[in-house]
């Protein structure tokens, strides 16, 4: 398993992006600004994600899945992307795209064939990857996840920010 920092700031962090990671040039782990900045200067190629995973809906984990939805259809980038997030992110992307981006198109154009999957305490597979969320803790913060990723042999845990408790 290949894995890439692309993002290992926090919120007020001057110089770099908001933390993220990059599996195998094509899965994302969660997408806070500076993002794709950090991923475009690096020299990953955006059309190359397949997979978006996204912990929780705090500002500081999302906002740049939505610049790299735009870039993909801007640029024709790319093939579908599958978005794996707590439930209720697809509510929060389309309501958002339909809100701001209308005039570039709908809801629906912008997002082409991105597929939303809304997990808890549930586990997936797809392609050569196994992703099992679990239901962690954040503050007050509700839905969170923390996610274990497994492709073959090698196992990642991420858990964006959470503390101590059975989800990890």
């Amino acid at each position: 398993m290949k894995l890439q920092f692309t993002g290992t700031g926090t919120f007020g962090t001057k110089n770099r992006a908001l933390t993220s990671f990059l599996i195998n040039d094509e899965m994302l782990l969660d997408a806070g600004n500076g993002t794709v900045r950090g991923l475009q200067n690096s020299g990953a190629e955006l059309a190359k994600i397949k997979y978006l995973v996204i912990t929780h809906f705090h500002l500081d984990h999302w906002p740049d899945a939505l610049l790299l939805i735009m870039k993909r259809y801007v640029g024709r980038i790319g093939g579908s992307l599958t978005i794996v997030s707590p439930v209720g992110f697809e509510k929060i992307i389309t309501d958002t795209l339909t809100t701001y981006m209308s005039d570039v198109g709908s809801a629906e154009e912008l997002l082409g064939d991105t597929k939303f999957i809304e997990l808890t305490d549930d586990e997936i597979v797809i392609d050569s990857y196994k992703i099992v969320a679990r239901t962690v803790l954040h503050g007050d913060c509700t839905p969170v996840s923390g996610y274990e990723i497994a492709v073959g042999d090698a196992r990642l845990g991420f858990s964006g920010d959470s503390t101590k408790c059975s989800g990890l």
